[in-house]
């Protein structure tokens, strides 16, 4: 025989039910009436576009939906985590439909009961030709975040495909780094984000490198998010907490498919203090370094470059201040010294005039300082190592038939972190086939020798655990890296975002 106890809570709190049978049997149920940790939907709708949408950029893109939904709803020390899929995740076609159940928690602390849910997912991939934005709203200033306040604020217009780079680090307290889109008039307002997020993290070369390749990728198939912006009601791109010393960075594409202007905002918080209080508050202070702005990007960065066998090396330089994007704004002093945020499209044609196959190698060579390159050639990334000696290394080997004419291309975006400008080229000479190890001493971050045998007249060593000043821009390094020459022929360096 089976019983039933059903319960209705009337008030928060802790209680224990005791039932006695008429044998004399007990039993203690312990009870507790508590807030839900957070809420999950039921169900939930994702636009997305690609050309496909790979099960990879289909799965983040949920969980960042989700992400969006239910963290509103979150009781202090409250955090979400996702279940593995019963069925695994497949690339979408444009046009197609699909319809997903994502199982979600919601863990809790002592006052709050977790929650235990799925949610289904329905995905549509809405076809949509791809774009080239053709304005650069560039935010690195402050660099170095130390107060609240507004980051950068300006409006992307229907008629401009806008890319938004940030590059934030954050000092002080723990703070909410965020990026939120608002629709400016009442019409209802469509946009397409093709968006890419990296940190918060202490090393700013692998943010910065892990942005920018992934950003390629992206952007190489129009992968992306349709979104419907209600009508001046802030929606929450990104919401990141960042504690002492990591670095917020990301980079953006806003295409308004329908609707009016669009304000983009990105914002400091401290910590759990909700948006509203900030997002239309006054500017954060400026750092003096002027690397923020809007910037004309329409054709810049493409280039056509002609190599000829047995004839003079070609080569271009890329991220320099003479080459610089121009400001939308001729009074501003604002600047992008380094092209971050741009993408850079070569075609190399190269011609083989002579009755045997030639190699000829694809170069990169530095001449900034410390960096990382991502490259991707003729459809295939090649990545490369961190290099700051201006020497020749190898990016690509081509093997060119007699009298043959091919053509390569390669696409690339500088890094965040690191420092330029860069040559690219080609060259029969062979190349440094390798990128040096880090602490090699033609590497970035070499250590320096001690001397074999100390004098009297030599200062006394530090006592183990004295603090010294680190080199800007390298979290966590033991020692300052060595200075490198820069002869007159180099083109001037731009300093990286450190």
């Amino acid at each position: 025989m089976h019983a039933f106890l059903y319960v209705s809570a009337v008030q928060l709190g802790s209680a224990t039910i005791h039932i006695t049978d008429a044998n004399g049997a007990t039993l203690d149920i312990p009870l507790q009436v508590a807030q839900p940790a957070g809420i999950v939907p039921s169900s939930l709708s994702l636009i997305v576009t690609g050309n496909p949408v790979t099960s990879k950029f289909l799965g983040r893109q949920i969980r960042a939906a989700l992400r969006r939904v239910i963290r509103p709803t979150l009781q202090p020390g409250a955090s979400i985590t996702f279940s593995s899929l019963a069925i695994p995740l497949q690339p979408l076609q444009p046009g197609f439909l699909t319809s997903i159940d994502v199982p979600v928690t919601v863990s809790g602390g002592a006052d709050t009961a977790p929650v235990f849910a799925t949610t289904t997912v329905s995905v549509q991939n809405l076809a949509l030709d791809q774009t080239v934005p053709s304005v650069l709203f560039y935010d690195d200033d402050p660099e170095y975040v130390q107060l609240p306040g507004v980051l950068f604020r300006k409006t992307v217009q229907p008629s401009t495909v806008t890319r938004l780079y940030y590059y934030h680090d954050n000092l002080g307290l723990p703070k909410d780094i965020a990026v939120v889109l608002k629709a400016v008039s009442p019409l209802p307002t469509r946009v397409q984000l093709i968006d890419v997020e990296g940190g918060p993290n202490l090393d700013v070369m692998s943010v910065g490198n892990f942005v920018s390749k992934s950003f390629l990728l992206t952007e190489g198939k129009n992968e992306g998010i349709v979104v419907d912006l209600p009508a001046q009601s802030p929606f929450v791109l990104r919401n990141s907490l960042a504690l002492i010393g990591e670095l917020v960075a990301g980079a953006v594409d806003i295409r308004v498919l329908m609707g009016g202007p669009v304000d983009v905002t990105v914002v400091a918080t401290p910590a759990g203090d909700p948006l509203s209080s900030y997002l239309n508050g006054p500017l954060a202070p400026r750092d003096g370094h002027h690397r923020s702005g809007a910037f004309n990007i329409a054709g810049f960065g493409v280039q056509t470059i002609a190599y000829t066998v047995g004839g003079p090396d070609a080569s271009t330089t890329y991220g320099g201040r003479d080459t610089a994007p121009p400001n939308l704004n001729p009074a501003s002093l604002g600047h992008d010294w380094g092209d971050y945020g741009v993408t850079h499209r070569f075609t190399f044609d190269i011609d083989n005039p002579t009755d045997m196959p030639q190699d000829v190698y694809l170069y990169e060579k530095p001449f900034g300082g410390a960096t990382i390159n991502s490259f991707i050639v003729d459809g295939q990334v090649r990545q490369m190592g961190c290099v700051r000696i201006p020497e020749r290394y190898e990016i690509e080997h081509y093997e060119v038939a007699p009298n043959a004419e091919i053509t390569s291309n390669v696409v690339t975006m500088t890094d965040g972190g690191s420092s330029y400008p860069l040559e690219i080229g080609l060259t029969q000479t062979p190349p440094f086939p390798f990128t040096p190890p880090m602490d090699a001493p033609d590497g970035c971050f070499p250590k320096e020798t001690p001397p074999p045998t100390p004098t009297p007249f030599e200062a006394v060593p530090l006592p183990s655990g004295t603090p010294t000043e680190l080199p800007s821009g390298v979290p966590g390094l033991p020692t300052p890296m060595p200075a490198v020459p820069t002869p007159s022929a180099y083109p001037t360096p731009t300093p990286a975002p450190t």
